[in-house]
């Protein structure tokens, strides 16, 4: 991803090359945990957050079932150990 304040044409990829390879351009990086894209705008680490924790979600559903008896105090312990972090 190149990062510059100079306005460039959309769609003309600029060839950088490190140790005689061409190196991939693309659209979005992970830079320190989060996830920007070309226009410095955060909705893909936003999208991939709410992806996390819904499947932790899902998961601590499946084992809380009726059947498996795990206690409110447990979930909330979970919450707050798993997803809230993920949110914050």
């Amino acid at each position: 991803m190149l990062i510059s304040k100079r306005k460039r044409k959309a769609g003309v990829e600029i060839k950088i090359y490190l140790n005689n390879k061409l190196s991939k351009q693309v659209i979005t990086m992970k830079y320190l945990g989060i996830i920007i894209d070309e226009q410095f705008e955060f909705s893909q680490n936003f999208s991939h957050a709410a992806d996390k924790c819904a499947k932790l979600v899902y998961s601590s559903y499946k084992s809380a079932k009726i059947h498996w008896g795990i206690k409110d105090e447990i979930l909330i312990k979970m919450y707050k150990g798993a997803i809230l972090p993920l949110l914050l």
